[in-house]
This record gives C-alpha cells, sequence and structure tokens, in this order.
C-alpha cells in the first residue's frame, strides 16, 4: 500500500507489480486521473470568500506571533485587518455558518489485485485462529485503498467575535486574556473527513472509458470490463461495499448485461447510463457521509496549531513575565 498526503489535487505514484510495464502506465494514468477528478470535484466547495477567510484566519495568527514578540500594536493592528476581512464577509452573507477553509487529501493505494486481498484474509482469519494476532495485524494493515479528504471549516457565527473580543482585551492592555480569547477561538475550528474508497473510483472511470471506445472493439472494451470488476470486488473484499446490497447487485447485474452485449450486438448506451447511475448512487452515499475529526489529525497545520495553543495558553496563565521568543517559523506554517 502507497501512502501520499498532500493538499488540494493530488498526483499519485503507484506500482502494479502483477502487470506489465504498459499495463503499469496505463493503470497510473487512470488512478491519477480518478484521484485529480474526484480531488477537483471537491475542491469547487472552496471559493472567493473561503480565500478572504484564509486570509483573515492568517492575520491572526501573525498577531499571535506579534504578541510573542511584544509587539501589541502590531498585534492590534493585525486583529482589527481581520476583524474588518470577517465583517466584510458576513455583510454579503450574514447566513454563514460553516465555511470551508482548506481540505487536505491522503492517499492509500492498495497494490494487489481482488484476489490478492482475498489471500490476505484467508491468512489472516487461520493467523488469529492460532491466536497469532500481531503476524495478522500485521497484514492487515495495507488492506486500505481511499482517499480520505479532510476539510477544515471556520464557525462564522462564532470566530469573528472571539477576534472582536481579543481587540477589547488588548485595548484594555489584558494581554493575557486577549491570548486565552485566540487560543479558544482556535478550538472552534471544525474538521470533517470524507472517505471515498479508490477502487470504486477506478471501476467507475474505467468503465466510463470502456463506453467512450469504438464499439467494433470488443476486445479492448472486454478487457476493461474485466479490469473494472476487479476493481469492484476489491471494494468488496476490503470492505468498503457490501455485496448484498442492492446497489452492489444492480451494479453486477448491469456489468454482466453489459458483458453480454459486447459479445453479441453491443447495444449498450442504456446499460452505460444505468451503471454511470449506479456508481454515482453508490459513490454518493460516501461523499455524504461525513464524521467529525480530532485536530490532532486533521492536518499539519492545525498540528502546529494546537501545539502552539497548548504552549502558550500555559505561559498565559502561569507566567507573570510576558511570552518568551520562540520560533516565529513554526506559526507562519501554520497556513499554507
Amino acid at each position: 500500500m502507497k501512502r501520499l498526503v498532500t493538499s488540494s489535487v493530488v498526483a499519485v505514484a503507484v506500482l502494479f507489480s502483477s502487470i506489465n510495464l504498459s499495463a503499469k502506465e496505463s493503470k497510473l494514468q487512470m488512478i491519477q486521473k480518478s484521484v485529480k477528478k474526484e480531488a477537483q470535484s471537491q475542491s469547487k466547495k472552496f471559493d472567493k470568500t473561503s480565500q478572504e477567510l484564509l486570509v483573515a484566519l492568517h492575520k491572526t495568527f501573525q498577531a499571535l506571533s506579534a504578541l510573542q514578540y511584544n509587539k501589541d500594536k502590531d498585534a492590534i493592528k493585525l486583529l482589527k485587518e481581520a476583524d474588518k476581512e470577517f465583517d466584510s464577509v458576513l455583510k454579503k452573507n450574514p447566513n454563514l455558518k460553516l465555511v470551508p477553509l482548506e481540505n487536505r487529501v491522503e492517499l492509500f493505494a492498495f497494490e494487489g489485485s481482488a484476489a490478492d486481498v482475498k489471500v490476505a484474509l484467508e491468512s489472516v482469519a487461520k493467523l488469529i485462529k492460532n491466536h497469532k494476532t500481531q503476524a495478522a495485524r500485521d497484514i492487515m494493515i495495507p488492506l486500505k485503498s481511499e482517499m480520505d479528504i479532510t476539510t477544515l471549516f471556520i464557525p462564522m457565527d462564532t470566530y469573528p467575535t472571539v477576534i472582536k473580543n481579543a481587540i477589547k482585551k488588548l485595548e484594555k492592555n489584558d494581554k493575557k486574556e486577549a491570548v486565552a480569547q485566540l487560543v479558544a477561538g482556535l478550538d472552534t475550528l471544525v474538521g470533517e473527513q470524507v472517505v471515498i474508497p479508490l477502487p470504486l473510483l477506478m471501476a467507475q472511470d474505467i468503465l466510463y472509458q470502456a463506453s467512450q471506445m469504438d464499439k467494433t472493439k470488443k476486445e479492448n472494451i472486454s478487457k476493461l470490463v474485466t479490469l473494472a470488476t476487479d476493481e469492484l470486488k476489491k471494494a468488496v473484499y476490503l470492505g468498503y461495499v457490501d455485496e448484498n446490497s442492492k446497489v452492489y447487485k444492480d451494479l453486477r447485474s448491469s456489468i454482466k448485461d453489459l458483458e453480454k452485449e459486447i459479445k453479441g450486438e453491443n447495444k449498450v448506451e442504456k446499460i452505460y447510463k444505468d451503471i454511470k447511475n449506479e456508481f454515482k448512487s453508490m459513490l454518493d452515499k460516501f461523499r455524504s457521509d461525513k464524521h467529525k475529526v480530532a485536530k490532532t489529525t486533521q492536518n499539519s497545520a492545525e498540528k502546529d496549531v494546537q501545539k502552539y495553543q497548548k504552549e502558550q495558553m500555559q505561559k498565559a496563565i502561569k507566567e507573570s513575565k510576558e511570552f518568551k521568543n520562540e520560533s516565529k517559523e513554526d506559526m507562519i506554517k501554520t497556513v499554507k
């Protein structure tokens, strides 16, 4: 299993040892295309407003950094600039609640076929039966093939108020309380994660490629259908899809009909349309199945923020002296 982490659209380098070089290149291109398409689809939620808010959030981090260096006036100026940005956005849309700021894509690509997964699962079952749990665990860990898309949201009904309160505290020379307000505000940022099974994306795009081919090239189309079927079966073995579910049964039935038509008169347009709708139904369920994620696992920016929050909050509460100098670069890293 290959693991790759990135922000925004990704290109994936995955090796497939079970197929020849030309096939490797073809499969790699298909994976890159599938992942890029999904990432672009997810990124549509980011608009100009989100970018404005990202700038405003960045200014709050700069303000915290300024406070580290006892540049209170600079901090107030930065916070007022951020406050102005927030007010501008809210004036345009007063009903804003959770607004996406950035997303992070982690890709886990399993290198083998559906048969490879099945063999691995059979081995795991035998090992567990003989109480060799750790050996079974080592086999299970790579059995993952998915895009994990984590989106960071800013709550516009609470975060701008935090900035206003921090400004008031600083203007009253209550630095400790201002810092406490700012770092507490970071806890209001929300992270949601969506898991998209890579085999389903692959199967969908492979069948779409087949639908665009010259209908007389039956052998080439048949090979693509076989490859897509293997990806679909892999999704079942990896536990992403229930083979007893109606949507899966409908999809498999449509693919079988497609295989028959390819060998016959090849009247496949309606079948391709049915398959497209069935894949959409299956994948939309994954796309809508969002769950909250802990800030410690959201993204590298949030990890830096949490580390900074812990250190600075402790100093603000326990120390009477001003903050000691720390690395300015650590704070700059928090917003990319």
